[in-house]
C-alpha cells in the first residue's frame, strides 16, 4: 500500500510540475513588430522621394513582451520564428502568371541582432512570386483573386532549452534583425508591363497569419517560445500582436549615419595591427542630459583591418548624443561627451585614451599608438572581478572551444591567454564609467 501511495505521489507531483509549466505563458503577451523603413533609389542616385523610385528597402523586425512579468519563470524565453507576409499586385511585384520567379531577393544584415544568440535570426530569408491556392481567398485584408507576391523568412536554428534568450520587455524590444529588400533592375521580360523599380508597396504590406478558415494553406507567421528555463517549446503565436508600422518610411537621404572605430581589447593582434576577426558590437546612442535615456540602439560588424563600423539610424533627429559602445565581454564604454549625429558623423574611440568617458580604455598598441574597449566582463555585470575570472578558469580547465563569452581573445579557444587578460583587468579593477 506505501508502494502505491508514493507511485501516486510521484504522479501527482509530475502532473503538477507539468501544469505549472505550461501556465507559465499563460499570461504572456508580445509584440512583433517591421518598421524603420528607409528607401532607396540606387538607379539614379537620387532622393527616391523625389524620383519615386524605390529599388531598394530596408527594414527591422522587432519582438517585445508587452506584459509584465511577475516572476523569472514568466519571461518570454524566446525558442524559434518564422516571419511571414504578403505584398499585393500594387507593390509592383508581378504574380506567378508571367512565369518568371526572382524580381526581387531579401538578405539579413549581418551583426544587426540584438539577440543574446545569433542563432536566433531566421534562415533563408527569401522573395516568392504569388505562391499556394490560399493566394486565391480573401486573406489578410485582399480581394480575392488578387495576385501577391511574398516575402518569407524560415525558423531559425533551434536553440535548445537551457539557452535562456530572453525577450526584451522595453520598447522597442529585441531586434530580430534588419532586411534588405532588393528589387532586379534588370527583368525577365523587356518590355513588360511591370516596372523595374517599387511602386507603393508600403501601403500594401501584409502579415500572414493563419489558419483563417479551413482552405488556408502555409506558410505563417508563428512563433515558439520556452516554457521556463529549460522547459518545453510551446507554440505562442496566437498570444501575439503582429504589426506593420509603415507610418514613417524615410528616404535614405535623411538617415544618419555614424561611422564608428573601436577596438576590443582582446581581439587585437599588436603583431598584424589587426583584430584577430570581424566582429558585431551594439551601440546605444543616449540623450546629452540626464538621465542620459536610451535614444535609439544599433549593431554593425567592425572591420579587422580599419576597426570601423557602419551604424545607421533611419528614424534618428540630428542632435548631440552620448555614444556607449557594447561588446559581448568587455566594459560597457561611454564617449568622452556627447558627439553630433548627421548623415556623415565619425567617432573613434582607438585613437586616444581620453576619447572615452574617464578615460575608461586600455593602450593596445604602442606603434601606432591605439587603444581599445577593456575586455573581461564575460558575465556582464558592468565590472571585472573574480566572478569574470573563475567562469574563463573554469572553461579553460574544460577544454571549451567556439564563440563563447568566455573566449575574449576572439580564437574559438579558452585558454591562458584569456584568463591572463581577465585576471590583469581584474586587478585593476576595471568597471564602468558613466557621467
Amino acid at each position: 500500500m506505501r508502494q502505491i501511495l508514493k507511485i501516486l505521489s510521484a504522479i501527482l507531483i509530475i502532473h503538477a510540475t507539468f501544469n505549472y509549466s505550461f501556465a507559465q505563458l499563460e499570461n504572456l503577451t508580445f509584440e512583433v513588430r517591421t518598421s524603420n523603413f528607409v528607401v532607396y533609389d540606387t538607379v539614379t542616385n537620387t532622393d527616391p522621394l523625389t524620383s519615386g523610385i524605390y529599388n531598394k528597402f530596408t527594414f527591422d523586425i522587432y519582438i517585445q513582451q508587452t506584459n509584465t512579468p511577475q516572476n523569472d519563470a514568466e519571461k518570454m524565453r524566446f525558442a524559434l520564428g518564422q516571419y511571414y507576409w504578403n505584398l499585393n499586385l500594387g507593390s509592383g511585384f508581378p504574380g506567378d502568371t508571367t512565369g518568371f520567379l526572382g524580381y526581387a531577393s531579401v538578405s539579413y544584415v549581418p551583426g544587426s541582432t540584438t539577440f543574446s544568440n545569433p542563432n536566433a535570426i531566421p534562415t533563408s530569408p527569401t522573395f516568392l512570386a504569388k505562391n499556394a491556392s490560399s493566394d486565391n481567398l480573401s486573406l489578410e485584408g485582399y480581394p480575392g483573386g488578387t495576385a501577391r507576391s511574398s516575402i518569407r523568412m524560415n525558423s531559425n536554428i533551434a536553440l535548445g532549452s537551457s539557452s535562456d534568450v530572453q525577450v526584451s520587455t522595453v520598447y522597442p524590444g529585441t531586434r530580430v534583425g534588419t532586411f534588405v529588400v532588393r528589387k532586379k533592375v534588370t527583368v525577365p521580360n523587356p518590355g513588360s508591363w511591370f516596372p523595374v523599380w517599387f511602386s507603393s508597396i508600403f501601403y500594401h504590406m501584409r502579415w500572414r497569419q493563419g489558419p483563417l478558415n479551413v482552405n488556408s494553406v502555409g506558410p505563417f507567421s508563428k512563433m515558439f517560445a520556452y516554457n521556463g528555463l529549460g522547459g518545453l517549446s510551446t507554440e505562442v503565436t496566437y498570444k501575439g500582436t503582429y504589426l506593420m508600422d509603415t507610418s514613417n518610411v524615410v528616404s535614405s537621404y535623411q538617415q544618419k549615419i555614424l561611422n564608428l572605430s573601436v577596438i576590443p581589447e582582446g581581439y587585437y593582434n599588436y603583431l598584424s595591427n589587426r583584430l584577430i576577426k570581424k566582429e558585431s558590437v551594439i551601440i546605444d546612442l543616449r540623450q546629452s542630459v540626464s538621465p542620459y535615456a536610451v535614444v535609439d540602439s544599433k549593431a554593425a560588424i567592425i572591420d579587422s583591418v580599419n576597426f570601423t563600423g557602419i551604424f545607421v539610424f533611419p528614424n534618428l533627429n540630428q542632435a548631440n548624443y552620448y555614444i556607449i559602445v557594447k561588446h559581448k565581454n568587455c566594459i560597457e564604454t561611454w564617449s568622452s561627451s556627447p558627439v553630433l549625429i548627421n548623415e556623415s558623423s565619425v567617432y573613434d574611440f582607438t585613437s586616444a585614451l581620453n576619447n572615452a568617458y574617464g578615460s575608461n580604455q586600455k593602450q593596445v598598441d604602442t606603434s601606432p599608438p591605439r587603444f581599445g574597449i577593456i575586455s573581461g566582463n564575460v558575465n556582464g555585470d558592468a565590472i571585472i572581478d573574480a566572478a569574470d575570472l573563475s567562469a574563463v578558469e573554469n572553461d579553460a580547465e574544460d577544454g571549451l572551444t567556439g564563440n563563447l563569452l568566455t573566449d575574449v581573445t576572439g580564437d574559438n579557444f579558452v585558454d591562458a591567454i584569456d584568463i591572463s587578460i581577465v585576471e590583469n583587468n581584474a586587478f585593476t579593477g576595471a568597471i564602468v564609467i558613466t557621467p
